[in-house]
């Protein structure tokens, strides 16, 4: 993640961002479900959690796969994913 931009569990956030002198090269995100970065031209997500997990897969399957086939598969999952990377509720944990 050396010089990307990132997010990573609110609970644990202090743990993973403040743990290592590699966590201090990374633009740590506090607010978002999920970040992709493109630097170099090379896609790395993360996300913030198990459920934010899922919800940037639904948007990976798009972005890798072409519009709507995250959605389609989300539906065949039974699945409503929050579509908007921004909608972080747990932002409020990080201190």
């Amino acid at each position: 993640l050396d010089g990307r931009k990132a997010t990573t569990n609110k609970r644990g956030w202090a743990w993973v961002t403040e743990s290592s002198k590699r966590a201090a090269t990374v633009d740590w995100t506090p607010r978002a479900r999920w970040v992709a970065d493109r630097t170099g031209g090379k896609l790395c997500a993360t996300s913030s959690g198990v459920a934010a997990g899922l919800d940037m897969a639904v948007w990976l399957a798009s972005d890798l796969l072409g519009a709507g086939v995250g959605e389609a598969a989300a539906k065949r999952a039974e699945y409503v994913p929050s579509t908007d990377p921004a909608d972080d509720p747990f932002a409020a944990l990080v201190k």
